[in-house]
């Protein structure tokens, strides 16, 4: 852990493994990888000396904004940018960030061009699904045995999977756009089958290939509320039901079967979305 001077942070923690031999021969080897948690960096340009892939995973900011060879680039967290050392890149962040990043030799662009359909611009919005997540916690517990027998190796096999999985994520997206639309539609469908159960959004999102952030940025699209308002009423509209059909049915029962917090927590919501209260609904009063 260490910081660099003129740089305020918490963690900063990167290894090297370009001299750690490998046991296969993969076309493109990890020459450092790192995480960041917190820290702020004062307005910096630079040229890298390696071919670094960059994942800013979180910041209490929606946008990170970098000047790439002069272009303004304004993209929502989380995000990847891939720093070319032929580009310049001016940046400053202002706001605790946590990312993780893995790099090439400078000289490995046209290789890693040979592998995957990177895309035309050199930053962009990602999904922080399970996959890519679970790739990334890989990533980062190797990163404590890298010099363990194979694990070099297999940092480099997760290292060109994740960056394979974020680049189809982008080609996909280009070419079919209505691709956030069907996840939407999906998950309201998970959510009218199961509004009984406790249901986590960053778990669903995340069971749906999709971030939390990009879960409540599209749901509004097509729905016009939020997705937790949207489960509320499945559920209100159920004890309506409930009521009606069963008058000796007790409040706590329908509370309770519909996974509110408290009694008290669903006559204040009951009353407040049907202009009752729940035993006035069931005696139909």
């Amino acid at each position: 852990i260490f910081c660099q001077k003129g740089i305020s942070c918490n963690m900063w923690n990167e290894v090297t493994i370009e001299d750690v031999p490998r046991l296969t021969r993969l076309p493109l080897q990890v020459k450092c990888l790192g995480v960041t948690h917190g820290g702020t960096y004062p307005e910096r340009t630079i040229r890298p000396n390696k071919l670094e892939i960059c994942f800013r995973l979180y910041s209490k900011r929606k946008e990170g904004v970098n000047y790439i060879d002069g272009v303004r680039y304004s993209t929502r967290f989380p995000h990847v940018q891939i720093k070319y050392p032929r580009m310049e890149h001016r940046f400053e962040i202002d706001v605790p960030l946590e990312s993780f990043y893995f790099a090439y030799a400078k000289d490995m662009e046209d290789r890693l061009r040979e592998v995957l359909p990177l895309p035309s611009i050199p930053i962009w919005e990602i999904e922080l699904g399970e996959r890519e997540s679970r790739l990334i916690a890989e990533l980062m517990e190797l990163m404590l045995h890298s010099r363990d027998y194979g694990a070099a190796d297999r940092i480099d096999i997760l290292s060109l999977e994740l960056l394979e999985q974020v680049v189809f994520q982008f080609n996909l997206n280009a070419a079919h756009p209505g691709y956030h639309e069907s996840k939407i539609r999906a998950i309201a469908s998970y959510i009218q089958f199961h509004f009984r159960k406790d249901i986590d959004f960053d778990t669903v999102a995340q069971h749906h290939g999709i971030s939390r952030s990009t879960l409540e940025r599209h749901w509004r699209k097509y729905y016009h509320m939020a997705p937790g308002e949207y489960l509320r009423n499945l559920r209100i509209h159920e004890a309506c039901r409930l009521l009606r059909e069963n008058p000796r049915i007790r409040i706590n029962e329908v509370s309770r079967g519909l996974n509110f917090r408290d009694d008290a927590y669903f006559c204040a919501l009951f009353r407040k979305q049907v202009g009752m209260t729940p035993i006035a609904w069931r005696d139909g009063k």
